[in-house]
């Protein structure tokens, strides 16, 4: 014959089985009767799965359904903001996979490397190496055509503000491949400016944040100090370059929103920012370019970003082909005030089409220092055969 309960042992299997049922019905209850509020990500909810018969669809469904259902759990974003609570203010941790949150409001973009501990992939600095090529590859052939050509490494924000990580990525610092890489390039023969130097350098002594708090990008001020570098760059292939001073910009403010507010989830915690924005005062006519992209040219990674031309007459810079990643951008204002003609492309790649139409005295290469480890190049048959 068993024993009678205890009590307390009563007690506690009560307490289990409430708290059980309180942790399915609320939810429940707020996925039935509840509208969904604004999702405080960057992305859109997922949408229900479709219906079909066909084999691929039906094995796709449960995954699918899955993430709808997850997007639309009543007080879902009750719960995430106690898991961010608890994952960052007490285990400080970072909260999502593609963001961390560090101290003081500032938000990083994941750099963990994407392809880390799978055996199938080549090693960081393996994937660097074949950046190296391919560099190596381009410079050669554009030397034949007789155009120089100068590639950019902008440096990553955690690189620059290191003391407002915490947790994991703390203790583990991200890796900084643009330095060993910058050198490698130069034995080569390949000019390559790595602008992170030169932004910890005007970091102590400027005012304004080199990098936004909650975005992954650098500021005006931040890619101001990375220019003068590529400027420098510049004056040494072509003397007769000169850049505009700072007193060829006027100056304002405007209030910034960072993508990483969303993609880690804290928009509502995080405030926006004010920052300084640089206006160049010279005329200077900007317009659409050539769509290289439609161009047929995908298997050179063009981007989404379209072309664009700019022409200012009193500028002493040469005809320039931009190639750039989203950190091109702020260089942009800069370049377009110092450079007579400028087109830029949103590429990773060497786009052989705008070479040839456009017939640039200079290409610079402008690409974020964490695509060397995350992204590898491509090289058209005739760039890889010039090296």
């Amino acid at each position: 014959m068993e024993p009678a309960p205890r009590p307390r042992r009563r007690a506690v299997d009560i307490s289990t089985v409430a708290i059980f049922l309180i942790a399915i019905s609320l939810p429940l209850y707020g996925l039935l009767f509840r509208t969904p509020g604004p999702l405080d990500e960057n992305r859109d909810r997922y949408t229900f799965p479709p219906i079909s018969t066909k084999r691929y669809a039906l094995q796709a469904f449960p995954k699918h359904f899955e993430m709808y259902l997850g997007d639309r759990i009543g007080y879902r974003d009750v719960l995430l903001r106690w898991q961010r609570q608890l994952v960052n203010g007490v285990l400080d941790e970072p909260v999502t996979k593609e963001a961390w949150v560090g101290k003081d409001g500032w938000i990083f973009i994941n750099q963990s490397d994407p392809l880390g501990g799978n055996p199938k992939h080549p090693s960081p600095a393996a994937r660097v190496d074949r950046w190296i090529d391919a560099f190596e590859e381009r410079n050669a052939w554009l030397k034949a055509q007789g155009i120089e050509y100068i590639v950019v490494f902008a440096p990553d924000k955690a690189a620059v503000y290191p003391e407002h990580l915490r947790g994991y990525p703390a203790r583990h610092p991200p890796l900084e491949m643009a330095t060993p890489a910058a050198e490698i390039l130069k034995r080569r023969g390949v000019k390559c400016v790595n602008m992170l130097p030169a932004i910890l350098a005007e970091k102590p002594s400027n005012p304004h944040a080199l990098y936004h708090k909650t975005d992954s990008h650098w500021t005006h001020d931040g890619a101001r100090a990375g220019y003068k570098e590529l400027a420098a760059a510049v004056g040494e292939r072509f003397p007769d370059f000169r850049m505009q001073p700072d007193s060829g910009y006027d100056f304002g403010t405007r209030i910034f929103a960072g993508d990483l507010r969303k993609i880690a989830g804290v928009a509502d915690d995080q405030p926006p920012e004010e920052v300084r924005i640089w206006h160049p005062r010279s005329a200077i006519t900007i317009a659409d370019g050539p769509d290289y992209f439609a161009a047929g040219q995908r298997e050179e990674h063009l981007t989404h970003i379209k072309s664009t031309t700019a022409n200012q007459p009193a500028a002493t810079g040469p005809k320039t082909l931009v190639l750039q990643d989203s950190f091109g951008d702020h260089l942009l204002g800069y370049i377009w005030n110092d450079f007579r003609d400028v087109t830029r492309i949103g590429t990773y790649g060497m786009p052989l089409e705008a070479v040839r139409r456009e017939k640039p005295r200079l290409v610079i290469q402008i690409l974020v220092a964490r695509q060397l480890y995350w992204l590898g190049p491509v090289n058209p048959p005739e760039v890889k055969a010039a090296r």
